[in-house]
């Protein structure tokens, strides 16, 4: 679509909420794709947000938030921009237990996504699960976010700080 902040602003013809017809995506959730040009990218995003633009939309096609595209989008992971993102997106309100068109929530996504580190993925799980992400919610196949983590071993992460959440009691 656009990769800096002045083809966005080139691009942008005043409507905050506007879908790409092709891509089915929001500007908001089509900033959340790829991880190039991370300052522009947080700049599109900030004016984005900043502007009004409604964080609980849906892209068309995959019925999928901001953060479901964030988390599927990140090839090339940098937990500093995706802690941001995240930040920035809980405290606009998005519902951070919405359900794509197969029934997932965002956190599954960062579960079976293989590109982060594990050490790096546990400051994301430990935010997403304090401002009230499920790990239990199941998809379309009756799979929970815990489910898929205990099939794949490098996610055995995922599941320790779940433990760990519960035996606060949280």
């Amino acid at each position: 679509m656009w990769g800096t902040y002045q083809q966005f602003t080139d691009f942008f013809d005043g409507n905050i909420n506007e879908i790409d017809k092709e891509s089915g995506f929001t500007l908001l959730i089509a900033s959340m794709v790829n991880q190039e040009m991370l300052t522009d990218k947080m700049e599109i995003i900030r004016f984005l947000l900043d502007n009004g633009a409604d964080v609980n939309l849906f892209s068309q096609f995959e019925h999928q938030n901001a953060l479901h595209v964030l988390f599927l989008s990140s090839e090339t992971p940098n937990v500093d921009y995706l802690m941001t993102v995240v930040e920035q997106l809980v405290e606009r309100g998005i519902d951070i237990n919405a359900r794509d068109k197969d029934g997932a929530v965002p956190i599954k996504y960062l579960v079976t996504n293989d590109f982060l580190p594990l050490h790096e993925n546990e400051v994301l799980y430990r935010y997403l699960l304090d401002h009230g992400a499920n790990p239990y919610l199941k998809d379309v196949s009756g799979k929970s976010p815990v489910d898929y983590a205990k099939k794949l071993q490098f996610r055995s992460d995922f599941l320790d700080v779940v433990s760990e959440y519960e035996a606060n009691g949280n």
